[in-house]
């Protein structure tokens, strides 16, 4: 355990330490930002009731989960691969005297470090903010953290898929198309083939509030599910790479 927790710090000092990390984290944290002020000003100035309570906790999640947040999980996902590929440090990784599983694993659990301290911040700011402009109201609040919890396994799953597709195709950028083109023509296909909409990963992926709020238990069984089947592929595929190393581009 102690062996796996070190290696998760070092992914986490490699994935901080890229420029474009750096980058992404700003333009989220501008984006984020440039919400709370469109709420406040609305509510201060213009007097136009837009949330209530934390409303606006669960409603910036919501807009975060629908382009930015599962841009962030592929992204640090394909990038907690490609750094050793990229620098050739991975063929060293391999002769130490540690499991491939392991090593799999610490670029997963780094990944999930990153996005589950961006959900965190958002959620205290979040509060913060709703407080600061509607007054010390908390209605809901066991509910909204409920969502950002489901929010946090689902983008957990979308890393998983974002790190299968950096693997496979050797190109994080190209995963981030493919995964968005994936999700979409999933979408498409739920709509005209109704009975695999209750089990499709977009069905899962869209439905993150309910999770933990236990709302579906198809939404919950299906998220286990892919969990699963999607860790599994990605670690064989990992393990597949000690026998012929690739260069990411």
């Amino acid at each position: 355990m102690r062996c796996l927790m070190e290696l998760v710090k070092v992914e986490l000092s490699k994935l901080i330490k890229k420029r474009n990390t750096k980058v992404f984290l700003i333009i989220y944290t501008a984006i984020f930002f440039g919400l709370a002020l469109v709420y406040a000003s609305a509510e201060n100035i213009f007097n136009i009731s837009i949330y209530s309570g934390t409303q606006f906790v669960g409603a910036s999640l919501s807009t975060m989960m629908t382009f930015m947040l599962p841009l962030l999980a592929i992204y640090f996902a394909g990038q907690s691969q490609a750094i050793d590929f990229t620098r050739g440090t991975m063929k060293n990784m391999y002769l130490l005297p540690i499991s491939r599983t392991k090593i799999f694993l610490s670029k997963i659990l780094a990944v999930w470090v990153i996005i589950g301290a961006v959900l965190v911040n958002q959620l205290i700011f979040s509060i913060l903010i709703s407080m600061f402009v509607d007054g010390f109201d908390l209605t809901g609040l066991g509910r909204t953290i409920g969502q950002y919890l489901g929010a946090m396994v689902v983008l957990g799953l979308i890393s998983l898929i974002g790190n299968f597709l950096a693997l496979l195709l050797k190109n994080t950028g190209l995963s981030i198309i493919i995964a968005y083109a994936a999700y979409v023509g999933l979408s498409l296909v739920s709509i005209y083939v109704p009975m695999i909409k209750s089990i499709s990963m977009t069905t899962v992926i869209t439905n993150y509030h309910m999770l933990f709020n236990f709302s579906s238990v198809n939404v919950l069984l299906s998220t286990v599910a892919y969990y699963i089947i999607v860790f599994t592929v990605g670690l064989l595929l990992f393990e597949k790479k000690e026998e012929s190393l690739c260069q990411f581009d």
